[in-house]
């Protein structure tokens, strides 16, 4: 059987480590390449961090650095809910060496030529991805489709109406979304269907050491935040774009008009979804996560028990 190949680019992040190694967990993927920037925390340390999960896991998969910045704005990051590590209370001691010199983008544009029909599985700003937009119009023939956590109906994470992902760099919100890539955009209003109890993290308990005292850490820090807050549950955004990849039935998704307001202030990223149709008829349609199914989710994620077994192990 031919694996799917994609590409996963990514700010770790708590909710992309345990989204990676989620996707690690299917045999019928090929990763390759993980691709990083600037989101959760700066570019450095979100790459430091993917290369520590690359020598974690033993994957041989080449990791390329992308953006620095935002294509316009400023970068302000989320360290506020990651740490400052990124990954909440845990920091790697040991981390693999960077793969190239080459940048995220041309990475992207080869590796998606190659493939002639690659996936994107997009889990932090959309800056790299819009580079490469720019650089190599023709990209988007060699694209099947880009799968991307992003934006949101409804209220937001950052600003009153928007996602932190969007909201950090809405300009490549904008041109990924309004080019001719095939886009699913996965927000908030669908991954907040997949909330996490205590009684479902108890569940995840992965059979390797090293992962479990990993993922542990990641949990200790997110329920020390929420429970400070008076909340009962938290969820892992960037998973559920994976477990859309791995299973669509996950999400039910429709085809909806969708603009991305750049203006600064508080709509900065805020993603208009026309659900009716009452806005420009010509405004490009891309498919919008409307809801999840939890149980469906859950058990792709409850895989992560098993990873590095040898039926899971992915080079």
């Amino acid at each position: 059987m031919n694996r799917h190949p994609i590409i996963i680019d990514t700010d770790p992040g708590v909710d992309d480590a345990f989204a990676i190694m989620m996707a690690l967990c299917e045999p019928n993927i090929d990763i390759r390449a993980y691709t990083t920037t600037c989101g959760n925390v700066g570019l450095k340390t979100t790459t430091r961090n993917m290369l520590g999960l690359k020598h974690l896991l033993n994957l041989d998969t080449a990791v390329y650095a992308g953006a620095e910045q935002p294509l316009a704005i400023p970068f302000k990051d989320a360290s506020d809910v990651h740490g400052d590590s990124g990954l909440g209370y845990y920091q790697f001691s040991e981390v693999s060496k960077l793969s190239a010199d080459e940048y995220a983008w041309d990475a992207i544009y080869r590796i998606a030529k190659e493939c002639n029909g690659i996936d994107i599985v997009a889990l932090g700003p959309l800056t790299n991805i819009a580079i490469a937009l720019l650089r190599y119009p023709d990209l988007p023939k060699y694209i099947r489709r880009v799968i991307s956590m992003g934006g949101t109906i409804g209220y937001g994470n950052t600003a009153p109406y928007s996602e932190f992902n969007y909201w950090c760099d809405p300009l490549a919100a904008k041109l990924v979304l309004e080019s001719e890539l095939n886009v699913v955009m996965v927000g908030l209003n669908a991954t907040r269907q997949t909330l996490l109890s205590v009684e479902d993290m108890e569940r995840l308990k992965p059979k390797n050491p090293k992962i479990a005292e990993f993922t542990q850490a990641q949990n200790a820090f997110y329920w020390e935040r929420l429970l400070a807050k008076g909340l009962k549950g938290f969820h892992l955004p960037d998973a559920v774009a994976v477990a859309y990849l791995l299973d669509p039935e996950v999400l039910h998704v429709e085809e909806k008009p969708v603009k991305v307001i750049t203006d600064s202030g508080i709509k900065q990223g805020w993603t208009v979804v026309d659900l009716r149709r009452h806005v420009d008829t010509k405004l490009k349609t891309i498919s919008v996560a409307l809801s999840a199914d939890k149980e469906r989710y859950l058990k792709l994620l409850l895989r992560i028990n098993h990873l590095l077994e040898e039926e899971y192990v992915q080079n």
